[in-house]
């Protein structure tokens, strides 16, 4: 019973943490993208500056979509560890192993759920705001 926690909780920690990895690459990688823009546009590199533009909004969906897909990934170890729970608080009569059950009866709804559609929107508008800059600099600066 400990070894099949252990594999479904190591599942979920590995897949949450590789989700963080990725935002916190993606936060830094735009970083130095708006910076390599600027820089860009200063020098009069239109061209550059476009590709560098379209290059953040094609990173931005990517980095969206791995992170989804990471995310759905670790909460296939959320329902084994909610019957494990279940399990050994049925079997040890201690009704407060029961952690995941009681995380969700203090986040109603779950709380992360009213997340996808507020980060699929600022996503969609950050694929916009690249597209449009990278047209700006290629059609519209002289």
């Amino acid at each position: 019973m400990a070894l099949a926690l252990d594999h479904a909780w190591r599942w979920y920690e590995n897949r949450r943490g590789r989700a963080y990895q990725v935002l916190n690459a993606l936060l830094v990688l735009l970083a130095v993208a708006a910076t390599a823009y600027a820089a860009a546009l200063n020098a009069d590199m239109h061209g550059a500056a476009a590709v560098i533009s379209l290059l953040a909004g094609v990173v931005l969906a990517g980095a969206y979509s791995e992170s989804m897909r990471l995310q759905a990934s670790a909460l296939l170890a959320e329902d084994v560890i909610k019957k494990i729970q279940e399990h050994l608080a049925a079997t040890l009569n201690i009704d407060c192993l029961r952690l995941i059950e009681r995380e969700h009866a203090l986040h109603q709804p779950p709380r992360l759920r009213w997340m996808h559609p507020v980060s699929r929107v600022l996503v969609f508008i950050g694929v916009l705001a690249s597209l449009g800059g990278a047209v700006y600099t290629w059609l519209a600066t002289p």
